[in-house]
């Protein structure tokens, strides 16, 4: 979990960087990130709530708000071994 926190973090100093913002605006916006990313992993884990399986979060972090999207499931890739 620190792992994941610490790399959110440098990620999003990087990119706030590149774009002209405070490199510590980006490290806080993906410490937020990687924690967000860390309790799915432990929701996914642990039963602990409800997983976002088949949901597409979107944190917009000017106006502070959490969206979740309905992601449909495609049958024919692979990847999405998640129950839906």
């Amino acid at each position: 979990m620190i792992g994941t926190l610490l790399l959110g973090a440098a990620v999003f100093a990087l990119l706030a960087w590149l774009v002209g913002m405070p490199w510590w605006a980006g490290a806080i916006f993906g410490a937020i990130i990687g924690a967000m990313a860390a309790l799915e992993v432990i929701r996914a884990l642990v039963p602990f709530g409800k997983p976002a399986w088949g949901k597409l979060i979107v944190f917009d972090l000017l106006s502070r708000r959490l969206r979740e999207l309905a992601v449909a499931r495609d049958p024919a890739c692979p990847a999405t071994l998640v129950p839906a």
